[in-house]
């Protein structure tokens, strides 16, 4: 083989092997994304689910949590979800969520809100409309 030949094939090569490398390279996260849908995570809007095997699994909303779960059909050992009023992480059992006109995210069209306290739950409802979600109809809540 002549040198140019030798230098086109290697030049091929390179391409070949190197596009797909640097593909990957650029389209590293960064930030978190979520598990359903690869949005990525507001932080104050941010669920966690613990599985059964004990791995986590980050999500961008309430809405793509409780979808996930309902496809995956078993018990978590643990949910997470983030207090609007402080950002801190909370049991999602002990969570007060609301139903609102607010958006949370425009691409899954996420309504649902958590909040730590009761109180901040209701004053959600009376500034924004909504309602108290109670029983059977708060998400994430019954595991």
């Amino acid at each position: 083989m002549n040198r140019s030949r030798c230098l086109l094939l290697l030049g091929c090569l390179v391409v070949v092997v190197g596009l797909p490398l640097a593909g990957k390279w650029l389209r590293r996260q960064r930030e978190p994304r979520c598990t359903l849908d690869g949005l990525p995570i507001e932080p104050l809007y941010e669920v966690r689910v613990v599985d059964s095997a004990g791995t986590v699994h980050r999500f961008c909303c309430v809405r793509c949590a409780a979808s996930w779960l309902a496809r995956r059909g078993e018990r978590p050992s643990a949910i997470w979800v983030t207090d609007e009023g402080s950002g801190e992480e909370i049991d999602s059992q002990s969570a007060h969520f609301v139903q609102s006109p607010v958006v949370t995210n425009p691409i899954t069209r996420n309504r649902v809100h958590v909040f730590r306290d009761r109180p901040d739950a209701e004053e959600h409802v009376r500034a924004f409309g909504g309602q108290l979600l109670t029983g059977a109809e708060r998400p994430l809540a019954a595991r």
